[in-house]
């Protein structure tokens, strides 16, 4: 439901190995006007401190400046 709200969006970081994409993360946004907020972020267990969540933030603020937005807020 919440991927449904105007403006809302989903990134997935996928590990690529012999048995195909396997999802190892995931970060929800929504971007409302010159606000974004960040909706939920996870991370496999196995893939924790590698630097997966802050590349699905970074991409996630990234995504959110190209849609207007000027502030990201997590509540």
């Amino acid at each position: 439901d919440v991927l449904r709200m105007p403006g809302a969006f989903c990134l997935l970081a996928q590990l690529t190995g012999p048995a195909g994409p396997e999802p190892v993360g995931f970060c929800a946004c929504r971007v409302s006007g010159p606000d974004s907020e960040l909706l939920s972020l996870g991370v496999v267990p196995a893939w924790r401190n590698r630097g997966t969540a802050r590349r699905l933030i970074e991409r996630g603020i990234e995504r959110c400046r190209e849609g207007g937005a000027e502030d990201m807020f997590l509540e």
